[in-house]
């Protein structure tokens, strides 16, 4: 089992194909409108090879720069009481940022009770970013103790009744802040820790239903978190009231969305005069709180800010994380094609370098790298401030370390 993640879901080459594959047939099998469109986009042999084009660069990238990441030397592996005060700084952190961020939305006029009976946790998101504090930004590091959290309760490596509880905690962190803005930070906790058991000297002993259960927990978490934010959508739109109906399309939309609208993107790409011409490599490459105010998205979701390509293709306009290729297609052109070799190679070659570290903190700056790299089926996030942030943490854990 664990051979079979290696290999697939936690390599940098293979890990996003799963999705992809699986948009397509969602793509082809979704009702209409529940796939995010009313119509199919037809599918052209140029648009098609094109986009073959690059996510084989995608893939050859990766594999070019894990292989040699694995090789390269690494350093000794820190004490334990070092690993040890990097996960109390980050739980630390986490729990702050946890406690702040509710305690302002609570000021700011957040009635809990509400929002619980109404279905509506989607207040609190636009209540965060309407009195925005650079504090919340600490709130992402509860990926970081969450990941960790997994690693140490399902692989018993500390078995102290003190540091068992902290975990627990850490988890429920993970939960409060992804109820109020940030969803996906449960998926990526689950991801991460999983990664660090995947490649730890655990992976052989672990038992693995027990990590299966961890992931159906996650979704039916996902679920109620959908129906929290999102119930009156589905409601009106769907006459869905079944949290795992709703979940169901939810995962629909959100894989087929980037399929439908990549095939309209790649034709317009094969006779677009501006194809070569598209020159904003400072949104490519600067953090995302860099960022001009026009080129960011307006609902913070990390996806397209205008979503150029509604003239296109036929797409709901409320999905805007619709394929890293489009989001790229619209900054530099077919210049994505080798960026995206370069960018892989680079961030593989650190993954590689990273998990094959005997170092808790290198392990998890891997798989914090290699999560990027699943979500290119929808969306470039190298560049994402709170990637950034925890980079930038995991960092500041190692110097600590020396």
């Amino acid at each position: 089992m664990a051979l079979l993640l290696r290999n697939v879901l936690y390599h940098p080459s293979f890990c996003f194909i799963p999705f992809l594959v699986l948009g397509v047939v969602l793509w082809l099998t979704a009702s209409p409108g529940v796939g995010g469109f009313r119509t199919q986009h037809s599918v052209t042999a140029g648009g098609l090879i094109l986009l073959f084009v690059y996510y084989s660069a995608i893939v050859l990238g990766s594999l070019v720069g894990f292989t040699a990441g694995r090789k390269l030397s690494r350093p000794a592996r820190p004490s334990e009481s070092a690993e040890k005060a990097f996960f109390y700084l980050v739980s630390a952190i986490g729990l702050f940022a946890t406690v702040y961020t509710w305690y302002s939305l609570v000021r700011a006029g957040f009635n809990i009770r509400s929002a619980i009976e109404d279905s509506g946790m989607n207040t609190a998101k636009q209540l965060a970013y309407e009195s925005y504090s650079y504090m919340f930004t600490l709130r992402y590091c509860n990926e970081l103790s969450g990941s960790l959290s997994i690693y140490y309760l399902v692989s018993g490596r500390w078995r102290s009744l003190p540091i068992r509880l902290l975990c627990v905690v850490d988890l429920f962190c993970v939960l409060l802040v992804s109820a109020i803005s940030f969803r996906m930070l449960l998926v990526q906790t689950v991801f991460c820790g999983m990664g660090l058991l995947v490649y730890s000297k655990y992976a052989s002993v672990i038992p693995w239903r027990r990590v299966l259960l961890v992931m159906l927990l996650g979704l039916v978490v996902l679920g109620a978190l959908t129906m929290s934010r999102n119930a009156a959508f589905y409601r009106q739109r769907f006459g869905v009231t079944n949290p795992v109906r709703a979940l169901q399309i939810q995962v629909t939309r959100y894989l087929a969305a980037p399929v439908q609208v990549s095939l309209g993107v790649a034709e317009y790409a094969i006779s677009d005069s501006s194809r070569f011409r598209r020159h904003e490599w400072n949104v490519v490459l600067l953090p995302t709180f860099l960022h001009p105010a026009d080129k960011k998205s307006d609902d913070n979701s990390g996806g397209v800010g205008n979503q150029w390509y509604l003239s296109l293709v036929d797409i709901d306009p409320n999905l805007t994380t619709n394929s890293s290729f489009v989001r790229l297609y619209q900054l530099i052109g077919l210049f994505c094609i080798p960026f995206m070799f370069v960018m892989c190679a680079c961030s593989s070659l650190v993954i590689g370098a990273c998990v094959e570290s005997e170092s808790i903190v290198l392990k998890l700056m891997g798989v914090v790298i290699l999560y990027l790299h699943v979500e290119l089926w929808r969306v470039y996030q190298f560049h994402a401030g709170y990637v950034v942030f925890n980079l930038v943490i995991c960092i500041v854990g190692l110097m600590l370390a020396l």
